[in-house]
């Protein structure tokens, strides 16, 4: 699972580590995501980037708060 990092309108970082297969992990990656999902807002506009593993998949995903 890729790493998710939340930048908020202050500059300040909210990452999540890399989800793995260990079961406990995998909660906190979910918790995680879920604590980033509250703080987002319906009513703004977010600059997303992908960042690409050697293997093709998604390894980073940025959510940034777009300042226009």
């Amino acid at each position: 699972m890729p790493k998710v990092i939340f930048i908020d309108e202050d500059g300040t970082e909210k990452p999540t580590e890399s989800g793995t297969n260990a079961s406990d992990e995998n909660e906190e990656y979910i918790k995680a995501l879920g604590d980033i999902r509250n703080v987002i807002k319906s009513t703004h506009t977010y600059k997303i980037t992908l960042d690409y593993a050697n293997t093709g998949l998604i390894g980073k995903i940025t959510i940034n708060f777009k300042t226009d």
